[in-house]
């Protein structure tokens, strides 16, 4: 996921990858 710009510190760690929180990839 690209995270739209979004930063990767709004998102959250699942099973060891970055979740987006943006869109939920």
């Amino acid at each position: 996921c690209r995270h739209r710009g979004t930063a990767l510190s709004l998102g959250r760690v699942a099973s060891n990858e970055i979740i987006c929180s943006y869109h939920g990839w």
